[in-house]
């Protein structure tokens, strides 16, 4: 089953999953309200949005302990081909090439980012992407 698009606010919590690894919602709020770019954030709301997203498929949660334990069920990365295959067939109707031609026309690349873009590509035609 395909995990729905995480809202801006989950992928912050994700983040911080992500980051932390298993933890409980005291953790996750005290990593949030550090973030130098945090916004106010009560408790209540980090513990509202933790259940958000365990219901909607993102997070486990560990019955068996006190506090509970949540975990992501997906990594960072399977999020984020998740959210660019859904952009590029929404967007670019499936045209990965169009998706880069865009970015590279909208986004600031620098000539070490283009350097290593081009060592992924010989990757890619090798079949090692790994």
């Amino acid at each position: 089953m395909a995990l729905p698009r995480p809202t801006d606010v989950e992928l912050r919590i994700l983040d911080a999953f992500w980051d932390a690894g298993p933890s409980t919602v005291r953790r996750i709020h005290e990593r949030l309200v550090e973030q130098p770019d945090r916004r106010e954030t009560s408790y209540s709301t980090t513990l509202r949005m933790i259940q958000v997203l365990h219901e909607k498929g993102f997070l486990t949660r560990d019955e068996s302990v006190r506090p509970q334990v949540y975990r992501p069920t997906a990594s960072r990365e399977q999020i984020q081909r998740s959210v660019l295959d859904d952009v590029t067939q929404r967007l670019f109707g499936g045209a990965m090439t169009d998706l880069v031609q865009c970015a590279l026309r909208t986004q600031g690349v620098t000539p070490s980012e283009l350097d290593e873009m081009q060592r992924l590509i010989r990757k890619a035609k090798k079949g090692d992407l790994s």
